[in-house]
């Protein structure tokens, strides 16, 4: 084993690792990120913001059932059409954004978080989930259904009648 770099008081780790760091006046510190874990919707956003569209590649159904076999994109400017990037996947995407220090979070992201807070601090109420002899209706189906069902039942109507044959 390499006896070098090892330091008594700190349990013979290979490494020292100083207590203090000293900078000359003028220099700080940064954390550079090779990776950052960006969500598919926060990417689209950023794209957006850059006047990029984001062009699935299509390699078949299987994809992302294995690693190495993911889905590919072509990154393509929106005005003009001009291909960017072709044959770039998210995990690229995540790199060179976290490279260009793009924020992981957004106000719309840090909205989302903000309600999950109240949510479970108990300050909002939760979403309540209708009773399951409820029915539930999408405002246009419910339209539908009053103005057509409803309003003109078929009971009673000339010619809705079953008759017995004669």
């Amino acid at each position: 084993m390499d006896e070098r770099n090892k330091d008594e008081k700190q349990g013979g780790k290979k490494y020292i690792i100083p207590e203090e760091i000293e900078l000359e006046e003028g220099l700080q510190l940064r954390r550079v990120y090779d990776w950052l874990p960006y969500t598919y919707w926060r990417i689209l956003r950023v794209m957006k913001e850059l006047g990029w569209d984001m062009i699935q590649i299509w390699q078949g159904y299987k994809a992302n059932r294995r690693p190495g076999y993911c889905e590919i994109y072509r990154i393509v400017e929106h005005e003009t059409g001009r291909v960017i990037g072709d044959g770039v996947t998210i995990y690229q995407i995540q790199k060179a954004f976290a490279y260009a220090e793009i924020p992981l979070e957004d106000k719309q992201t840090e909205k989302y978080q903000r309600e999950k807070l109240l949510i479970a601090a108990g300050e909002k109420e939760k979403w309540k989930q209708h009773p399951a002899n409820e029915k539930v209706w999408n405002p246009a189906a419910k339209e539908f259904y009053m103005k057509y069902v409803k309003a003109d039942p078929t009971d009673g109507e000339p010619g809705t009648e079953e008759t017995e044959p004669e």
